[in-house]
């Protein structure tokens, strides 16, 4: 990541003060735990550094590409690199895993951006207690079958934030009610600040966001208004309209096909088509262009598809 000049000039040259010590032992980490921990920043002339791969637990491709998304989001690693996430754990929340994920987070963080006690870099890990730890808050993770990432992605930021809630003992919170006609930027707020009373963490800062849904009943045209928060949203990709593709077809003709055609009963060989269609159209268009292509009517023709030649 890139930072401002002068902070890294300074931690440059302290890099450079405390190359004769090693002051360093009780920190696997070295020289970026003493970056993170002073000045907060991820700073690293070794460009291997937050470079380790993930070994697969069974089918577990879906944890690894999450938590190496997350290892590269700057404040929540940062915070937890600095130790500075033992301040706000909360042991007690009965939602969360009295703080079994947000330690398992840790090791594995610091495996994949530090150093090991004896001076090695990481080229993989196993990140068997932090799989184990998110099973405790999560238990279809328990196995090793294959899930959505997006799905352990919400699961493990929520357990993140219960974990870190700084809310030791969330009080009661009515949620407001929102009026036609009210001001829908105030109400917002009044719907963030009263989950906020229940809800405070680093990762709550970092990730998540408030949704206005809008209801409006058929029949009495009456507006209900709410406010949700949320930790991730799902986008479709999106496509070009004007991408195409293209579709082969064989032609094979009937016996009517064949009376029409020559006035013969002889059958004519199959003949293979390629048409192009663009991606976004209905079977009915590649009907159609096969249509003109074979001179066969539309209605005439029908489509199957062969799957593996069966």
């Amino acid at each position: 990541w890139t930072y401002h000049k002068g902070i890294c000039k300074k931690i440059a040259a302290e890099r450079q003060k405390n190359k004769s010590n090693n002051n360093n032992k009780n920190h696997g980490g070295g020289d970026l735990y003493q970056s993170v921990a002073k000045h907060g920043h991820m700073h690293s002339h070794n460009p291997s550094w937050g470079r380790v791969g993930l070994n697969n637990l069974g089918n577990t491709c879906f944890m690894n590409s999450a938590v190496q998304c997350l290892s590269h989001s700057t404040p929540l690693t940062r915070y937890f690199l600095s130790n500075k996430f033992k301040a706000d754990l909360n042991a007690t929340n009965p939602l969360g895993t009295g703080g079994k994920l947000a330690n398992a987070y840790q090791a594995a963080m610091k495996d994949i951006w530090m150093m090991d006690s004896g001076g090695k870099k990481h080229t993989c890990i196993s990140p068997t207690t932090l799989k184990r730890a998110i099973a405790m808050f999560a238990p279809r993770f328990a196995g090793c079958s294959q899930h959505d990432t997006q799905e352990f992605l919400a699961y493990l930021l929520d357990g993140l934030h219960e974990d870190l809630n700084r809310i030791k003992k969330a009080p009661y919170v009515e949620m407001p009610d929102v009026t036609d006609g009210q001001n829908m930027a105030i109400a917002g707020a009044e719907a963030w600040d009263a989950h906020l009373r229940r809800n405070d963490s680093l990762v709550m800062d970092t990730f998540y966001g408030q949704f206005k849904s809008t209801c409006v009943c058929p029949k009495c045209n009456r507006v209900s208004v709410s406010f949700d928060a949320f930790n991730h949203i799902s986008l479709e990709i999106p496509q070009q309209q004007n991408m195409t593709r293209p579709l082969q077809f064989l032609f094979v003709p009937s016996a009517s096909v064949a009376l029409a055609s020559k006035g013969g009963s002889s059958l004519p060989p199959p003949t293979r088509y390629g048409v192009t269609v663009r991606r976004n159209e209905f079977i009915g268009d590649a009907r159609r262009a096969l249509s003109e292509l074979c001179r066969v009517p539309q209605n005439k023709l029908a489509i199957c598809d062969v799957y593996e030649h069966a």
